[in-house]
């Protein structure tokens, strides 16, 4: 499943709150490095975001999606369109994420 490399603020939709669609779960793993891969899940489906290391994050943050558009834009907005539709609640236009 490929990540979408992601910062965190509270400028941006928190994830705990209204703003979640019902069933939508997120779990974060720190790796090694300090990063932190954040998964948001829903109905069998997931969708990844990296986190740089030291990224501080507190239920008041959103996560706002960072990526070179010159870097394959395409498969970037694919995964972020399949990402905002898991986080609100629609449904996936196509099968999975990815």
């Amino acid at each position: 499943m490929p990540i979408v490399p992601a910062l965190t603020g509270p400028r941006a939709t928190p994830l705990a709150g209204d703003a979640t669609a019902p069933g939508l779960a997120f779990v974060g793993l720190r790796l090694t490095d300090g990063s932190l891969v954040l998964e948001l899940e829903r109905g069998g489906e997931a969708a990844r975001s990296r986190l740089e290391p030291a990224s501080g994050f507190s239920p008041a943050d959103g996560v706002l999606a960072q990526h070179d558009l010159l870097a394959e834009p395409r498969g970037f907005v694919r995964r972020l369109q399949a990402a905002r539709e898991l986080a609100v609640g629609e449904p996936l236009a196509g099968a999975g994420v990815g």
